[in-house]
């Protein structure tokens, strides 16, 4: 039985002080002899009656160790789980990762239970479906993100930023920020403006939303979203914009001019001049209007239907959009997100 222990000051295991990477040969000194799989990148030296197997780059260093708490399939995985004693900061582990939510870090997009660091040593929780399968503890390497300025807001847009603010505060009410579809990141960058505005026209109150935050592309669904007519149309990533705008440029007659709304100008399926920045993820679309007709408004939401050929104006601006979006959260409360509050949370343990 193996007794783990990692605390700010120290990483020992049966006692004996660790530091990370080590010499397998130091290691058996602890665990006793390991048996040895060597697979095309790795030497992996099991402890089978203990649930620890430990993995080596060039079959002498030890960089990580996992320790195991349900059997896996793998040819070398150890044939009982880790029954000794795994204390973090002097408190069992699993109890640790149950008290501690907000000390974990994220190491990488998607990460369901995220790693404690300590001492310079991550012990990363492979969490699935609520049960912890084991932990993993390796060299702490942090990854420096680098720093990007900023851009500016233009003067006439800064008030862009309360509504940002605005949206992020009703999603918090409903949602902790390291929720999976909580999927906010910094602005644009000075590329990416210059990219898109090279092959699009961008109206001013888009790019300088986008200038505030943007959001990461998620395969599944975006709390940055907005719910129109009972479907919900996740906010694009900036540098999506373009590819999607692409995507609509279909050559196809439009159907009778009765179903679309007098405020629009339609030229074919979709008008050239109208800009993707939600999509339904089934064809249908959120644009701002850059090209209205004389009846209508010139940044206008419309709401593109791509199997009824409905085209309706939704929203006089962006601005009113984002406010509607924001009364509906309130409004509606929890029930709104139930999907993204279930399985988006962040580390949810012991269900």
């Amino acid at each position: 039985m193996a007794h783990i222990t990692l605390n700010p000051d120290k990483f020992q295991i049966n006692a004996v002080d660790i530091m990370l990477p080590i010499a397998i040969t130091q290691l058996e000194e602890i665990l006793g002899p390991a048996h040895l799989t060597i697979k095309k990148y790795n030497h992996v030296y099991t402890w089978s009656s203990l649930g620890i197997c430990a993995f080596s780059k060039n079959g002498q260093i030890v960089e990580s160790l996992n320790v195991y708490f349900t059997l896996e399939t793998y040819d070398y995985a150890p044939n009982h789980p880790f029954d000794g004693q795994f204390l973090i900061n002097d408190t069992e582990a699993h109890s640790y990762f149950a008290q501690h939510q907000d000390e974990r870090i994220k190491l990488f997009d998607g990460d369901r239970g995220g790693a404690f660091i300590m001492n310079g040593i991550s012990a990363w929780f492979d969490l699935e479906q609520g049960k912890i399968q084991g932990i993993s503890i390796e060299k702490y390497h942090a990854v420096e993100q680098p720093h990007i300025e900023p851009l500016p807001v233009d003067e006439q847009y800064t008030h862009l930023i309360a509504l940002w603010n605005q949206w992020q505060e009703a999603l918090r009410s409903m949602m902790q920020e390291n929720n999976d579809y909580y999927n906010l990141t910094q602005g644009i960058t000075a590329q990416q403006l210059e990219e898109a505005t090279r092959q699009l026209a961008l109206p001013a109150a888009l790019t300088n939303f986008y200038k505030i935050h943007n959001v990461k592309w998620h395969p599944v669904t975006s709390a940055f979203c907005f719910s129109i007519n009972g479907w919900q149309y996740d906010l694009l990533p900036f540098q999506n914009i373009v590819k999607e705008r692409q995507l609509l440029n279909m050559e196809i007659e439009p159907e009778p001019s009765d179903i679309f709304s007098n405020k629009l100008k339609i030229d074919g399926y979709c008008n050239s001049k109208w800009i993707p920045f939600a999509e339904g993820r089934n064809g249908d679309y959120l644009l701002i209007d850059t090209d209205p007709s004389p009846t209508g408004t010139y940044g206008q939401i419309i709401e593109l239907q791509n199997e009824s050929w409905q085209r309706l104006v939704v929203a006089n601006s962006l601005e009113d959009l984002i406010q509607a979006e924001i009364e509906l959260i309130y409004k509606e409360g929890k029930e709104k997100y139930q999907f993204i509050i279930e399985k988006g949370a962040f580390g949810r343990y012991g269900e």
